[in-house]
C-alpha cells in the first residue's frame, strides 16, 4: 500500500464501499463519484499496482472472473446491454 495512493484507502471517504471481494481484486462503488452512472463502480487490485501493466496475470484473470460476476448485477436495468453511447444519445442526457 502507499499512503498517496486514493485506491489504497478503502476507509477513504466514507461514501466508498467494498461491494464484492476475492483474493486479488475487489469491486468498489462510491455512490457520490457515479454521477449519472448510478451504479458503477471500479475493479482494482488488493495490492497496489501503479497502472494496468503492473498486474499479475494471476489479478488479470481476477479481474475478469469479478467482472463476469458484477455484470449479471445490472441485467435487469433498462439500458443493459445497450452501451454508454446508446444511454448519452437519449434526449434526457444532452447537454448541448
Amino acid at each position: 500500500m502507499t499512503n498517496d495512493c486514493e485506491m489504497c484507502r478503502l476507509d477513504e471517504p466514507e461514501d466508498q464501499k467494498v461491494v464484492l471481494r476475492d483474493r486479488t481484486v475487489l469491486f468498489l462503488q462510491n455512490e457520490k463519484e457515479q454521477g449519472a452512472l448510478r451504479g458503477s463502480g471500479v475493479i482494482i487490485p488488493v495490492r497496489h499496482a501503479e497502472t494496468v501493466f503492473d498486474l499479475t496475470s494471476e489479478e488479470i484473470d481476477a479481474t475478469f472472473a469479478l467482472l463476469r460476476r458484477v455484470i449479471p448485477r445490472f441485467r435487469q436495468e433498462p439500458y443493459a446491454g445497450r452501451g454508454i453511447r446508446y444511454w448519452l444519445k437519449q434526449p434526457a442526457n444532452r447537454w448541448w
